[in-house]
């Protein structure tokens, strides 16, 4: 009888530890198909691109460069009117385009200064104004008194 419930006892045992494996290999198999999925990758690699300088800069010029393209395109659209129309945007895409290459960097830089005015107003604007509606302190003790 002792026996006995020593190897149920040992069987249970064994189960366990048979399921605890189990469960650890299915954790690692989910987490290796997990790593490869391939959205996974592209994340993974779009991620460590984007810590590169170079690639960083490359990727915001060409960026820059399909903004312009488009901004361009939008104030001198290409399908309407004749050859000479077509050529002359072209032509203007092409100077456009050219000078936002050569001068990336400088573009860069003006548009950051631009973008920390722009954030340095609004959050003075936000600093000056009471968020929840509440008086000042100075009219709040007047009003009180």
């Amino acid at each position: 009888m002792r026996a006995q419930k020593l190897y149920e006892l040992e069987k249970k045992k064994l189960e366990l530890k048979r399921d605890a494996e189990l469960q650890h290999i299915k954790d690692e198999l989910k987490a290796g198909y997990e790593y490869v999925r391939p959205i996974n990758v592209i994340k993974r690699t779009l991620a460590n691109a984007a810590k590169e300088p170079e690639i960083r800069e490359d990727l915001f010029k060409i960026g820059l460069n399909m903004a312009t393209g488009y901004l361009t395109n939008k104030v001198v659209p290409a399908k309407a009117g004749g050859p000479i129309k077509k050529w002359l945007t072209s032509f203007i895409q092409e100077k456009v385009g050219g000078y936002v290459s050569e001068n990336g960097d400088s573009i860069k830089l003006a548009a950051e200064k631009f973008a920390l005015k722009l954030l340095n107003k609004i959050s003075r604007k936000k600093s000056t104004s009471p968020d929840d509606g509440s008086e000042p302190d100075g009219e709040l003790s007047k009003s009180a008194a």
